[in-house]
């Protein structure tokens, strides 16, 4: 669909989840200009701020998003880096609920059913990291550490209520900023930057 778009004339831009080099060059398309934030850097900051926490061994899961996804995958490797810069961090496990809260759910119980004393999460985004902190309270599973990527507002009252220690505000209002105005500037004949990166945010649970 966009291979005849950009054939036709219409100028693409890019936002958020990058569309994959292979399969563009698979259909002969032309260069698309992305503009996104840094997922990788984003999932290691908030991964890293759980890692800080942990004093002695403790085992921790990756609760990933759709795996064929760009930005799910450089989510997975900035937690996976940051885990294992903590020798008392043991994965114990990695798996994909989709980005979808029910899903998270339901692995999530099985995460725990399996490995019980695992006490800290990543999930790739807010929805999840939702969906699993359900479950640590229907299971009276006190004390797990949980991070999530997004800033969505659920996440942000889970951050205030303390279920949450930490996510990342994309800045998404910006991301679409940017893309409108870069579609406005290939309009009037401008050559657009490959890449725009726009700054993560991580967003930290309030200490009382």
């Amino acid at each position: 669909v966009l291979k005849k778009a950009q054939d036709a004339g219409i100028q693409i831009v890019n936002i958020d989840n990058r569309l994959s080099a292979q399969a563009m060059t698979a259909v002969a398309m032309r260069p698309v200009p992305f503009i996104s934030v840094n997922n990788e850097k984003g999932a290691y900051q908030v991964a890293k701020f759980l890692a800080d926490q942990v004093k002695h061994p403790t085992e921790v899961a990756i609760v990933e998003g759709i795996r064929g996804a760009d930005n799910g995958q450089q989510r997975k490797r900035g937690a996976e880096r940051a885990f294992q810069e903590n020798s008392n961090l043991s994965v114990v496990a990695m798996e994909t609920a989709n980005w979808k809260i029910d899903e998270a759910y339901e692995v999530t119980a099985r995460l725990f059913q399996k490995d019980p004393d695992i006490g800290a999460l990543f999930c790739a985004n807010d929805m999840m990291a939702l969906g699993a902190i359900h479950y640590l309270k229907q299971a009276k599973k006190a004390g797990v550490l949980v991070a999530g990527f997004d800033a969505l507002d659920e996440a942000k009252k889970a951050l205030r209520e303390g279920s949450l220690q930490v996510t990342v505000d994309q800045q998404a209002a910006r991301q679409g900023y940017l893309g409108v105005r870069t579609a406005v500037d290939m309009l009037a004949g401008q050559r657009p930057a490959a890449l725009t990166r726009v700054e993560a945010l991580p967003l930290y649970r309030e200490r009382k």
